[in-house]
Parts: C-alpha cells; sequence; structure tokens
C-alpha cells in the first residue's frame, strides 16, 4: 500500500528541502499543509518561469512519487487560481505539473491511497504589514464563506468517513492544547481557527471525525490527542502514514538547520 508523507510549511526555497530527504517509492504521496509558497514569482505570465522556479520544478520532477499541498496564508492566490482545474483523486484540483504536483483545494474531500481526505487551506499573516501587495502578498489567505458552505456541503453530505482532515492552521478548539506546548499569542488574532472549528463541529455533528489532523502554519512540531483525533502540527518533522492504525514521526531538525545554514 502506498505510504503518504505529511510536512509542514514549505516557503519556497527556504525549507522545502525537507520534502526531498525520505526515500520514497513510486506510488508514495507527499502532502505538505500550507505555505508551499513556489507559485511565488509575481511576474509570471504563463510562460516563463524565473531562475529560482525553474530550480525547484526541476526538484519536484525528480520525485519518485506525487507531491500534494494546500494552500496557507505566505502564496500567490493569484497564480493558485490560474492553475488548470483538473479532477484528480475524486474531486476538483489545481493543477501546477502534470502527473506530478497539484493543490489540493479548500473544502475538498479526496481519496488519496484509499483514505478520505478533507482539505482545507488558510490563515492569517501576521506580518502582512510589512510586505507589499501583489508582491509577496496577495488578497486570498482567509477562508471565504463560499469556501466554508462548499466545506460543510461536501462533510455533511460525504457517504463514507473521513480518516485525514489537513488544514493550514487549526480549529480553535485546539489551540488549548497547542498553546500548553508554544508560544501561540501571536497569531491569536487569526478568524480562521473560529471558521475551522465551525467546520470542525460539522464533522463532529455528522459522525465524520477524522483520525488524523495534520497542519502546519505554526513552525513548530507538537502532537497531542483530543477526544479520538490524533493532532501533529508540522515543521521539521514529518509523519508516515503506512497503514489505517500507524504513523512513524520523521524528524529532520538536524538535517534542515544544517541546510538553512549553509544557505546562509
Amino acid at each position: 500500500m502506498p505510504n503518504i508523507y505529511f510536512f509542514g510549511d514549505t516557503h519556497n526555497n527556504i525549507d522545502i528541502d525537507k520534502i526531498f530527504l525520505p526515500t520514497y517509492n513510486n506510488d508514495d504521496f507527499i502532502i505538505v499543509c500550507g505555505d508551499f509558497g513556489v507559485l511565488w514569482d509575481y511576474k509570471f505570465n504563463n510562460i516563463h518561469y524565473s531562475k529560482g522556479e525553474k530550480r525547484l520544478i526541476k526538484r519536484i520532477e525528480s520525485l519518485p512519487c506525487t507531491l500534494l499541498f494546500v494552500d496557507g496564508n505566505h502564496e500567490n492566490f493569484h497564480r493558485l487560481a490560474q492553475l488548470k482545474s483538473v479532477e484528480r483523486f475524486g474531486a476538483d484540483c489545481g493543477e501546477y505539473l502534470a502527473d506530478k504536483c497539484y493543490h489540493l483545494k479548500r473544502g475538498q474531500i479526496y481519496n488519496i491511497a484509499g483514505y478520505n481526505i478533507f482539505t482545507m487551506g488558510g490563515a492569517l499573516s501576521v506580518d502582512k504589514a510589512y510586505r507589499v501587495p501583489n508582491k509577496s502578498w496577495w488578497r486570498g489567505e482567509a477562508i471565504t464563506d463560499e469556501q466554508m458552505e462548499l466545506g460543510i456541503s461536501n462533510i455533511t453530505n460525504f457517504s463514507d468517513k473521513i480518516d485525514i482532515a489537513v488544514t493550514h492552521t487549526c480549529p480553535y478548539s485546539f489551540l488549548g492544547e497547542l498553546g500548553r506546548r508554544i508560544q501561540i499569542e501571536h497569531k491569536m488574532h487569526d478568524e480562521n481557527p473560529l471558521r475551522l472549528e465551525r467546520l470542525y463541529s460539522t464533522m463532529v455533528y455528522n459522525d465524520k471525525v477524522p483520525k488524523w489532523w495534520f497542519f502546519g502554519h505554526w513552525h513548530s512540531d507538537v502532537s497531542f490527542e483530543v477526544g479520538d483525533i490524533s493532532v501533529y502540527c508540522l515543521y521539521y518533522r514529518a509523519m508516515k502514514l503506512i497503514s489505517k492504525n500507524i504513523v512513524e514521526r520523521l524528524d529532520y531538525t538536524k538535517e534542515i538547520l544544517e541546510i538553512k545554514s549553509k544557505k546562509k
């Protein structure tokens, strides 16, 4: 059975090296929990890629498996909206690289490697004031009413169970456990956890609570339980889903810090 590897934010070239550290099989999947950032070049005109993006595309194409990502807050949402819409894994995706790399859209439920996976990107950029609109920050980071309603409808009408949720930030009720492990005050004025809480409540009401919940955004690696859900906030660590009941933690902290120090 294929494995699924879950990673936290990759931030374009800044933190993407971690996804190239494991040894993958051809039928495996990589899922990045937002702030993918590879589609960043604001001068892109649908024909020419920047030199940096060309290098990243070449690296992604060298992967033997499929790379998937939800969006975060640090994304070029204009470019994400321009991706070709294709149906893959039973729902609508944005195609970045055919048969290799896809955007998993907000409010969708995909079937990937036999798992039903609900996805919802989005979060608040706490550094928005220091960014330039349409150059280093784009409208679209917040979960919209329309995306909320789509997610609620898909959860409510889904005929099977949901195995996994992949988001960028986390539901509001998770913040208590998260805050006992890391500092979260600087990102607490974000309304998106409240929106995710409504989606989580919809799962509870419809008896579709996932077994695992993966997210990024907080630049930390912590895990805890919320009811029957195993929750993982990811950054330098990755989680490898091996079977319906087994996940393996992969810690690349040392390797990534060494790589980042060499980039400076």
